[in-house]
C-alpha cells in the first residue's frame, strides 16, 4: 500500500496497517485452531502470545503518545473504554497461551477458539470505529494544525522504536503485515477520493496542496492497484510501453545485478552507459515499483525485486525479449503510422510504419529474416507474449476431442504442438505443420530434439497459401481438422479471403460431402478488450498493415469464403477459437 504525503492523512493510514495486521492474526490463529499443528504447537503458541502483546503494545502506544493529543479537540473516551474490555480478553487469552507454552499437555484447542470467539466481536468493532474516528478529514474538522499532527506522527513512530521486544513483536509485525491486495487498495481509494474530491465538487473548501498531493497519491494507488490485479507479468507488458523500461532493458541492467545490491557507478561501468541516464531511467521505474533503491530514496544502490527480476534473461517467466521487441521495433514503428496512413499515389503496396521507420521493402518477417538477431529475438518475444497472455489456451479447449491428423496452416515451427504433446490427454493427435520452406526446415531442427514419443506425431510440408491455384499452394488434402493460429491478422481481408478459400478447397478435395473442421485460433477485438488487446492492435498495425479483427467481421470474412461458422469459444485468455465448417 503507498504511503500518503498527507500529514493528516498518514496517522490513519498507519492506524489502517497496524488494524488489518490485527485482523489477519486473528484470522490466521482460528484457521490453525481448526487443525492445530501439534507438531509445532511451541510455535503456534509463540504467535498467538506475539499477536497478544503486540495488540497490547499498540493500545498502550495509543493511550500514552495519541490520544493525549487528540483528546485535546476531539474526545476518544469511548475508545479507552473499548481497550479496557479488549485487555479484559487479552488477559484471559494470555493466561491460556502461556499455561500451554509451559505444559503442552494442557494445550486445549477448543477453549482457546471459545476465547477467540468471544473476543472478536468487541475486536473488531473497536478496530473499524477508531478507523473512522481517527479520519483524516475528522482531524481537519478538528482544526488540528498540520505541523502538530506531524509531530505527533514523529512521537509515535519514536515510541514504537523505543517499546516493545524486537525479538518477539517485530518479527511478527513483519511477518503478519498484510500484503496489498486488490481489496485493501480499492479501500484506500474510496477514502482518499471521499476525503478530497467529494469535499471539492459540493464546494466545501479544501487546502489546494493537500489536494494536489492527493492527485498524486491517487496515481500511485491505481498502479499498485492494476499491479495487483492485473499481475507481475502482464504489467511488465503494459508498462513496456514505456521508454525508460525499454532502456534499462535494452542496457540488461537487471542481468548485471543480478542477485546483489549494486551501486549506480557500477551498473553505469557494467553498461557502459552515463549514470545521469540510468539514474532518471530508473527513478522513473522505482514510481512503478521496479527495482528497489537499497536504503531509501537517493541512495543509487539498487536491487532486483519481483518487478524487475522478470526482466532478466535466465528468469524462468522472462519477459527481456518481449520488452525489448516492443519498445524497439515496436514504438519505433508505431511512430510512423501516419506516414504509412497515407493513400498509395500508385497501385504499389502499401508500406508499413515499420518499413518507413527502418527503411526497408518487403514484410517484416523478410526484413527481420536478414538481421539474424532481430528475428532470434522476436520468435522469443512471440513466446513470452503468448505464454504471459494465451497460458490458457491449451488448458481451455477440448484440443483432445479434434480428429486426427490435424493440419496446422502457418503453423511456425509447432510452438502449438511443442506444449500440446507435452499432455498426456493429447496422446492421441498427431499434425501437420505447414508454412513456407525456410520456416519448415527451422521447424524441423525444432523438432530433432524433441523427444520420439512427440516427434513421432509431428510431420511437415512446406508451401505456400497465398498461392492462386490450389496445386500451387501444397497444402495436404482432405484431411479431418485444419488450423489457423495468430495467421489471419497479419494480412488484408482480400489476402485472408484467398488464404481460407485455399483452406477450404484443400478440405473437400477428397470427399467434398463430408468435410472436416476449421479451427481458428485469433485475437478478437470485444467492447470489453483488455488494454493489451488494444495496444497490440496498434502495433500489428504498424509492424505488418496487420488488423485485430472483431467476432463479426472475422464470421463475415468466413462466409465470404464459403465457411458456416458453427461455434465460437471465449477462453481465459485473449484468443478466441472459432470452428467452421464449408459450405455443402
Amino acid at each position: 500500500m503507498v504511503a500518503p504525503t498527507d500529514t493528516y492523512e498518514l496517522l490513519h493510514y498507519n492506524m489502517v496497517h497496524a488494524h488489518n495486521t490485527f485482523k489477519l492474526g486473528y484470522d490466521t490463529i482460528l484457521s490453525n485452531l481448526e487443525s492445530p499443528p501439534q507438531d509445532d504447537l511451541k510455535n503456534f503458541l509463540g504467535y498467538c502470545e506475539a499477536w497478544a502483546l503486540a495488540i497490547e503494545s499498540h493500545h498502550t502506544s495509543e493511550e500514552e503518545v495519541v490520544f493525549p493529543f487528540l483528546n485535546q479537540k476531539m474526545d476518544f473516551s469511548g475508545e479507552k473504554a473499548q481497550h479496557e474490555v479488549i485487555h479484559a480478553n487479552l488477559d484471559k487469552l494470555l493466561a491460556v497461551i502461556v499455561g500451554a507454552k509451559t505444559d503442552p499437555t494442557k494445550f486445549d484447542a477448543a477453549s482457546l477458539k471459545a476465547l477467540m470467539d468471544e473476543f472478536k466481536e468487541p475486536l473488531y468493532t473497536h478496530l473499524d470505529d477508531e478507523l473512522e474516528h481517527i479520519s483524516a478529514q475528522n482531524l481537519k474538522d478538528a482544526q488540528f494544525e498540520e505541523p502538530a499532527v506531524k509531530a505527533l506522527n514523529q512521537r509515535l513512530e519514536a515510541y514504537a522504536k523505543s517499546h516493545g521486544d524486537p525479538f518477539l513483536l517485530v518479527p511478527f509485525m513483519r511477518r503478519m503485515s498484510p500484503v496489498s491486495n486488490p481489496v485493501s487498495i480499492a479501500e484506500r481509494i474510496l477514502q482518499l477520493t471521499q476525503t478530497h474530491f467529494n469535499a471539492s465538487s459540493s464546494g466545501s473548501e479544501i487546502d489546494p496542496l493537500a489536494l494536489y498531493n492527493a492527485k498524486n497519491t491517487l496515481q500511485d494507488l491505481c498502479n499498485e492497484l492494476l499491479r495487483n490485479a492485473l499481475g507481475s507479468l502482464e504489467y511488465t507488458v503494459l508498462l513496456a510501453e514505456s521508454s525508460a523500461l525499454g532502456f534499462v532493458n535494452r542496457l540488461g541492467v537487471a542481468d548485471v545485478i543480478a542477485d546483489k545490491a549494486v551501486p549506480l557507478n557500477e551498473i553505469s561501468v557494467s553498461t557502459g552507459s552515463d549514470p545521469r541516464f540510468l539514474s532518471i531511467a530508473l527513478s522513473c521505474l522505482s514510481k512503478h515499483n521496479y527495482f528497489e533503491e537499497v536504503g531509501g530514496f537517493g541512495s543509487q544502490v539498487y536491487r532486483n525485486n519481483e518487478l524487475s527480476d522478470l526482466l532478466r534473461e535466465d528468469h524462468p517467466q522472462s519477459l527481456k525479449d518481449a520488452v525489448g521487441f516492443v519498445c524497439d521495433e515496436g514504438l519505433k514503428a508505431t511512430s510512423y503510422l501516419l506516414e504509412a496512413s497515407r493513400p498509395s499515389v500508385d497501385s504499389t503496396r502499401r508500406l508499413t510504419a515499420a518499413s518507413h521507420a527502418f527503411a526497408f521493402n518487403g514484410t517484416i518477417f523478410e526484413w527481420m529474416a536478414s538481421q539474424e538477431w532481430r528475428g532470434r529475438r522476436m520468435g522469443k518475444a512471440m513466446q513470452q507474449l503468448h505464454r504471459m497472455a494465451n497460458g490458457n489456451v491449451v488448458a481451455d479447449y477440448p484440443w483432445n476431442q479434434l480428429n486426427s491428423p490435424i493440419v496446422d496452416v502457418g503453423g511456425g515451427i509447432g510452438s502449438l504442438e511443442l506444449v500440446l504433446l507435452k499432455q498426456e490427454e493429447n496422446s492421441s493427435l498427431n499434425f501437420r505443420i505447414f508454412d513456407i520452406p525456410a520456416t519448415i526446415e527451422n521447424a524441423k531442427k525444432t523438432w530433432a530434439s524433441q523427444p520420439e514419443s512427440a516427434s513421432s506425431r509431428v510431420s511437415f510440408t512446406s508451401g505456400n497459401f497465398l498461392a492462386p491455384t490450389l496445386d500451387e499452394t501444397q497444402l495436404p488434402l482432405g484431411l479431418p481438422t485444419y488450423l489457423i493460429r495468430h495467421v489471419l491478422h497479419d494480412w488484408t481481408d482480400d489476402q485472408v479471403v484467398t488464404i481460407l478459400t485455399n483452406v477450404r478447397h484443400a478440405m473437400q478435395a477428397s470427399s467434398p460431402s463430408t468435410p472436416g473442421k476449421l479451427v481458428l485460433c485469433e485475437m478478437l477485438l470485444r467492447e470489453s478488450s483488455a488494454r493489451f488487446v488494444r495496444t497490440t492492435s496498434m502495433q500489428l498495425l504498424a509492424l505488418n498493415n496487420g488488423v485485430t479483427r472483431t467476432e463479426n467481421e472475422m464470421v463475415k470474412l468466413l462466409e465470404k469464403s464459403g465457411f458456416k461458422m458453427t461455434k465460437v469459444h471465449h477462453m481465459r485468455a485473449v484468443d478466441s477459437i472459432i470452428e467452421a465448417i464449408p459450405e455443402l
